[in-house]
């Protein structure tokens, strides 16, 4: 018999919001968190916006030797995570930690520091890469961090499938606790993708909006005049449960 799955905790970092609460007021809302690129000169671009999270404080989450280790978008996971842990009150150390997983989505991972250090290594040499490279630009840096921080026992995957990366994730966190492999199921994804290089690739591809004009008003999925889509920043994750455990 398959069990029920149930979600008890959210943590969410995006451009209109930190924290499930703001987030879903800017929801309500209708705040929109798109604006003018303002990470590089996008002047030339054709397209020039994008969802930028401008007052994120990782040391807010995390100590500033594990912050130090993590691109951006390993640091969102773990803050949206912690978010999320204490949104449940799930007491995890009195969990079982063997029968608690980490299922991790990212599509790009930590491709724009690995950009921004392949301009370093092309300026001033070998020497000067950054050592940790190695680990922060693969998309599973942020479950493997996510697994230390917290002990977890259990299986830990990092999936990796464009668009629908974190999505996918949380399906296979539910189907681990529905077949029993699990009881808690941290999931989400993140992403950090704003960079000249990176972001231009989107734009070469033709898949991004080119309404620069009025940013606040350019993502519009459904909308007969969609032109693109908008590429920002941020992560959300979830706490799921086997029903029984929570």
């Amino acid at each position: 018999m398959k069990r029920r799955v149930v979600i008890t905790g959210m943590g969410v970092i995006a451009p209109n919001g930190i924290g499930k609460d703001v987030f879903w007021k800017s929801l309500k809302d209708g705040k929109s968190g798109v604006s003018k690129i303002t990470r590089f000169d996008a002047s030339t671009y054709p397209c020039q916006v994008a969802g930028e999270v401008n007052n994120f404080e990782p040391l807010d989450y995390m100590d500033s030797k594990t912050a130090r280790r993590m691109d951006r978008f390993a640091q969102f996971s773990l803050a949206c995570v912690s978010m999320a842990i204490d949104d449940s009150k799930i007491e995890m150390d009195k969990i079982d930690k063997t029968k608690a997983g980490v299922i991790s989505g990212s599509a790009l991972g930590g491709l724009p520091y690995a950009e921004y250090q392949h301009a370093l290594f092309l300026e001033k040499g070998l020497k000067k890469v950054d050592p940790l490279l190695a680990t922060k630009l693969f998309p599973g840096e942020a479950a493997s961090h996510i697994s230390i921080e917290f002990n977890i026992k259990g299986p830990v995957y990092t999936v990796s499938t464009a668009c629908v990366s974190g999505i996918d994730a949380i399906g296979l966190g539910f189907s681990l606790i529905q077949n029993g492999t699990i009881d808690v199921a941290i999931a989400g994804g993140a992403e950090a993708p704003i960079a000249p290089m990176t972001f231009g690739a989107f734009c070469n591809v033709g898949a991004l909006t080119n309404a620069n004009q009025n940013p606040e008003k350019a993502c519009k999925p459904f909308d007969i005049e969609r032109d693109g889509f908008i590429m920002s920043e941020g992560g959300g994750y979830v706490i799921m449960e086997d029903i029984g455990h929570a």
